[in-house]
């Protein structure tokens, strides 16, 4: 029974290299599916794609809303000279007019003559008459971003373009 145990193991491991391939086949669809995962250029064209939708995103949150706050106290002594707390929000837009809004609170003992004291708000309106009237930095950042993202596209199309051409060349060369 142990003889019979020994020989199929035996078997079973000189088996596998009777019953092995041979010649490795590689197609051609398997080449170029392995060319465009793998190659660095290829990938390093796809992370500058990333990079480029990246800076659209960051262009444009130049238009993302904006909310501020400060909150500041002296104090000197136990005495309270002032305490202050100003909130504000604003909201620019794609024609370079913001809209704000804010809050302004400002109490104490020790107050400077030019500040009011009290609970002040405000709602207000920037308009830029001749200043940023045809472009402005956000819509330029924008624009540029995108572009930029769109020249990126085509160049990395063109370049993996001549790498899987090249890549062509190089397996039918290999082939014959």
């Amino acid at each position: 029974m142990r003889k019979n145990k020994i020989l199929l193991l035996i078997f079973l491991f000189t088996s596998y290299q009777f019953f092995a391939q041979d010649s490795i086949a590689l197609s051609y669809e398997n080449y170029i599916f392995w060319v465009q995962k793998n190659h660095p250029i290829i990938k390093i064209s796809d992370w500058e794609k990333n990079i480029a939708q990246n800076n659209i995103l960051k262009a444009k949150a130049l238009l993302d809303p904006n909310i501020s706050a400060k909150i500041g106290e002296k104090r000197i002594d136990n005495t309270l000279y002032y305490t202050q707390k100003n909130i504000e929000l604003n909201l620019p837009t794609w024609y370079g007019i913001d809209f704000n809004i804010g809050t302004n609170d400002l109490a104490g003992n020790k107050l400077n003559n030019e500040e009011t004291k009290g609970v002040l708000n405000h709602v207000g309106i920037s308009i830029p008459l001749a200043r940023d009237l045809v472009y402005n930095k956000r819509r330029t950042a924008i624009q540029q971003s995108k572009n930029f993202s769109k020249m990126t596209f085509y160049e990395q199309e063109m370049l993996k373009n001549e790498i899987l051409l090249e890549a062509n060349f190089s397996f039918w060369e290999w082939v014959n």
